[in-house]
């Protein structure tokens, strides 16, 4: 099994270093695990680079729409897992972003015990899609061994 990744795209430095130590903490993924990014060309830098998992997107970057980012980052990879973390609680933009692709919305004074339920459960889903992606190839693998059968 793959490990579980995290790209952080914020440019509050403080919150990304208490976020990761958070994430650590509870299991989710070891600091060697987790990326961090300040702006969105590191953000794709670090993509292109690497496989995430999961990327946790700020929606007001320096000079830059994290709603535009979540765009772009689903457009050039639709599968890949994106959950807004901001400190606006706005229905509007959180709704935006669900339209727009977010697996999920929060806003950062949430409570640490329900973000890190809810990026377990995101965690969960990757484990099992790379578990579905292992025994497909799996099966694959084996599909010719078995054409004898096949003539009856």
């Amino acid at each position: 099994m793959s490990d579980f990744t995290i790209l952080m795209v914020d440019d509050e430095l403080e919150w990304m270093l208490g976020l990761r130590r958070t994430l650590d903490k509870y299991g989710i993924s070891t600091k060697e695990n987790i990326y961090t990014a300040t702006t969105g060309a590191e953000a794709f830098k670090i993509l292109e680079d690497r496989d995430i998992s999961l990327i946790l997107l700020d929606l007001y970057l320096d000079n830059e729409s994290g709603e535009n980012l979540l765009a772009e980052i689903l457009a050039g990879r639709p599968e890949q897992a994106v959950v807004i973390m901001t400190g606006s609680n706005s229905v509007e933009s959180a709704v935006n972003c669900m339209k727009k692709g977010a697996r999920d919305y929060f806003v950062k004074s949430t409570p640490v015990n329900e973000l890190m339920s809810n990026i377990r459960r995101i965690q969960k889903i990757f484990s099992l899609h790379d578990e579905n992606n292992t025994i497909q190839s799996r099966l694959a693998a084996r599909e010719g061994t078995y054409s004898a059968f096949e003539s009856y």
